[in-house]
């Protein structure tokens, strides 16, 4: 199914006071084949990488030279050629203004405006940019467990699992240091998932558990609601029907009636029972969580459920209306890529559509092996040779009488929440 991870943190933040001094793992050394911020000038039709490659380095030489030694260390004449009005063009110029500053530089300006190209260049699908502006902000801000979170995620959005790891090991030695237990679960859901991605399911779960009683300790229900969210992906790996259910039972009551997140729970949870053919139960979740949904990415992951859902229920023409619209998205669909691919061709071979399918299935694999998903590779790889051996799947099941009621009250509070 496809799976939208990692969801947006809550901004509450449990308090328990310091207890000692955790030790902190370093910033990872950025380590090219060729040279720092090579990766950039590789991202493809951006017509602004080269402002943003010559921010990014003299960014990096700021942040790494000692304070008292900045003066005089960039030529003031030179600039980064932007577009006016380009949504980068802002956070650019105070970056062009504080190194330029030199010794009189403000660290806290610099990092929010790396912040800044980091979150716009995600919502665009430059996963280069993103991570390594979520870099210099996180090392330009070395106190912060917020950045250093943001820095992992990004890490492990495009493959850089070392890296990730040790910034979510930052993350959660840094939330230690302040008593902070929503930034210590933060950390440790982002690490989970990414095991999870890997196919490292054991680990995985050791760490959710982890992050989950990080939530229960510092009172905060919705992180605990984002733990149990996850790890909806650790019952489906292992088809394990009762352990789902009572994880999207979990997070259900922990969010809310009125919680935003329950339309990314509507697309998970259908996206699992779906997994068991009860689409029945999951098209109209799907359907009343889409118009809510506006990210490119996650509009993409629920329009690949839809279309295995609607084959599943042989409704050919709601499959190949949100097999085109979801293909538009393609360049969106960032590191759901792999399971969005596995989704749409699940619908394909339902319809019998075996080209259309095998070419999924070869996308999803080579999607997983560029970000390094062993274990969404493996996955894509059986689905391949499902498709070629001429299976057929995904036949409609009646869902139990407990799991219709209950798909009811969702469908319900999600109707609720829809502005009239």
């Amino acid at each position: 199914m496809a799976f939208l991870l990692d969801k947006p943190e809550p901004g509450d933040f449990g308090r328990r006071g310091p207890k000692r001094l955790w030790t902190v793992y370093p910033v990872p050394v950025i380590s090219w084949a060729w040279w720092e911020g090579y990766e950039l000038l590789q991202e493809p039709d951006a017509a602004d990488l080269l402002a943003l490659y010559h921010a990014f380095r003299d960014a990096l030489l700021w942040a790494s030279t000692d304070p008292m030694e900045r003066d005089g260390l960039f030529d003031p004449a030179r600039c980064y050629e932007i577009e006016p009005g380009h949504p980068a063009a802002e956070p650019l110029s105070v970056l062009f203004n504080i190194t330029s500053e030199s010794a009189r530089g403000d660290e806290a300006r610099a990092a929010t405006a790396c912040e800044a190209i980091s979150a716009w260049a995600g919502t665009v699908g430059m996963d280069a940019v993103e991570y390594l502006f979520a870099y210099l902000a996180a090392r330009v801000s070395p106190g912060s467990h917020e950045r250093a979170f943001a820095a992992g995620r990004a890490a492990r959005r495009q493959g850089r699992f070392r890296d990730a790891e040790a910034f979510f090991r930052r993350t959660i030695a840094l939330s230690r240091r302040v008593g902070d237990d929503a930034g210590y679960a933060n950390g440790y859901i982002g690490w989970a998932i990414m095991e999870e991605k890997r196919g490292n399911l054991v680990y995985a779960r050791r760490r959710f558990v982890s992050a989950w009683r990080a939530a229960k300790r510092g009172g905060l229900p919705e992180l605990g609601a984002a733990t149990r969210h996850n790890m909806i992906a650790l019952a489906l790996a292992e088809r394990n029907f009762d352990e789902g259910q009572r994880h999207i039972a979990s997070a259900y009551r922990l969010y809310g009636r009125k919680n935003q997140q329950l339309f990314r729970l509507a697309n998970d949870a259908g996206g699992f029972w779906s997994t068991f053919g009860y689409y029945s139960v999951a098209l109209p979740l799907f359907e009343a969580a889409l118009p809510s949904v506006t990210r490119p990415v996650e509009r993409a992951a629920i329009l690949a459920n839809i279309c295995r859902a609607a084959a599943g229920l042989s409704k050919k023409d709601q499959y190949l209306e949100a097999w085109t619209e979801c293909t538009k998205l393609d360049r969106d669909m960032g590191d759901s890529m792999p399971d969005i691919y596995m989704e749409l061709c699940r619908g394909a071979q339902t319809l019998g559509y075996r080209k259309q399918a095998r070419e999924l299935a070869i996308r999803a694999i080579a999607s997983s092996e560029a970000r390094r998903y062993e274990g969404k590779a493996a996955m894509a790889r059986e689905l391949l040779a499902a498709v070629q051996a001429g299976e057929h799947r995904e036949d409609a099941v009646d869902p139990p009488a407990e799991l219709e009621a209950f798909a009811a009250r969702f469908l319900k509070a999600l109707r609720e929440m829809r502005p009239r």
